[in-house]
C-alpha cells in the first residue's frame, strides 16, 4: 500500500510494509522490513523522481524502526527531516527495562538514532499505555540531530492522538514543517 500527501512543499509517502504478512510473499522479519523501506525510498526518489530534499520520513510506533533505520543511513543534507510518533526505543524495551541492547532485539532505534543528524520531531502521548513516553524521551536525548524537538501531548494515549488530539498533533507538525521551510531544507 503506497499513498502520497503533499503538504507545504513536502511529500509524505505512507506505505504499509507487509513482507511475509497476509497474502504477500516473503518472511515477516526485521531484515525484510528494512529492505522494503529502502526499496520504497528508491522508488519514490528514482522512479517517481521526487526530490529527496522534499521528503519527510515518518514512523509511528513499531514503524519508527524502519524510519530510524533509513534516517540513520542517509546523509542529513539529502532529505528534509524525520517525524516519529510514539516511537519505540527497541522492541524488547517495550516489554522490559534493559540498558544494553541484546543481539536478538529488533528495531534498536536507541542505538541507531545517534547516527541520524537530520532535523527531528518526536510526538508522544503522556498517557501512552503501549509505548511508554520514556521511549520518546530517551530517543530525543540520544538523537544526533542538530535540530530536534519533542512534543508531549497531554492526556494522549497510543492510538487516539489523531482522533482526540488532532489540533495538537497537526499544529506540531505544521510548526516543524515551517521550520524546515525557513531553514531551506526543502526544495519548493
Amino acid at each position: 500500500l503506497l499513498s502520497f500527501y503533499h503538504v507545504r512543499h513536502f511529500h509524505f509517502c505512507g506505505f504499509l510494509v507487509d513482507s511475509g504478512y497476509g497474502i504477500s510473499e516473503g518472511i515477516p522479519e526485521e531484515a525484510s522490513v528494512l529492505r522494503d523501506i529502502n526499496a520504497v525510498f528508491s522508488l519514490v526518489t528514482s522512479t517517481l523522481q521526487i526530490s529527496p530534499k522534499s521528503i519527510v520520513l515518518f514512523g509511528k510506533s513499531i514503524g519508527s524502526g524502519p524510519t530510524v533505520h533509513l534516517g540513520s543511513q542517509l546523509n542529513a543534507a539529502d532529505f528534509a527531516g524525520v517525524i516519529l510518533q510514539a516511537p519505540i526505543a527497541s522492541c524488547i524495551r517495550v516489554a522490559s527495562s534493559i540498558e544494553v541492547t541484546p543481539p536478538f532485539d529488533m528495531f534498536p532505534n536507541i542505538d541507531k538514532i545517534p547516527r541520524m543528524s537530520a532535523p527531528l520531531l518526536i510526538l508522544h502521548g503522556t498517557e501512552d499505555e503501549i509505548v511508554n513516553i520514556d521511549h520518546g524521551r530517551s530517543l530525543f536525548e540520544a538523537a544526533g540531530s542538530g535540530w530536534k524537538d519533542i512534543v508531549e501531548i497531554p492526556g494522549a494515549h497510543h492510538n487516539d492522538i489523531e482522533a482526540r488530539h488532532a489540533v495538537a498533533l497537526f499544529e506540531s507538525i505544521s510548526r516543524f514543517l515551517g521550520i524546515l521551510r525557513r531553514e531551506r531544507r526543502c526544495e519548493a
